[in-house]
């Protein structure tokens, strides 16, 4: 969605114009991003590396614990863990759903709960 809204803003020319755009993605398996910030503190290849790493691992560790002294709520807070195959969140329910209206108008005009290209 920011893409898309960074995008059309540049295109439309409008008087808000994004110098830059950013992303996030979440984690699939937080075990995994800890493992792996770990595995970026040893390697030491640059400063900025280093950093982002013991940031995350500084967040993790208050919230979840050190996962060699327990992995479950690294679990439970987790899609997937792979040290244990851990599949118990990744759970597909069936559930009615609205469609939200798009409070942005990409090169259309709005309806009550669709956009419909001009």
């Amino acid at each position: 969605m920011s893409l898309l809204l960074s995008d059309y803003l540049i295109a439309s020319e409008s008087d808000v114009q994004p110098e830059g755009v950013f992303i996030v993605d979440s984690p699939v398996a937080l075990l995994g991003l800890y493992e792996n910030s770990l595995r970026n503190i040893e390697r030491n290849f640059s400063t900025v590396s280093v950093q982002e790493s013991e940031m995350i691992i500084g967040l993790l560790e208050p919230e979840f614990g050190k996962p060699e002294n327990s992995i479950k709520k690294y679990e439970e807070h987790s899609v997937y863990t792979a040290k244990t195959n851990n599949i118990d969140n990744l759970i597909f329910k069936t559930s009615r759903s609205d469609s939200i209206p798009n409070p942005i108008s990409l090169g259309g005009r709005r309806t009550d709960r669709t956009t419909t290209k001009t």
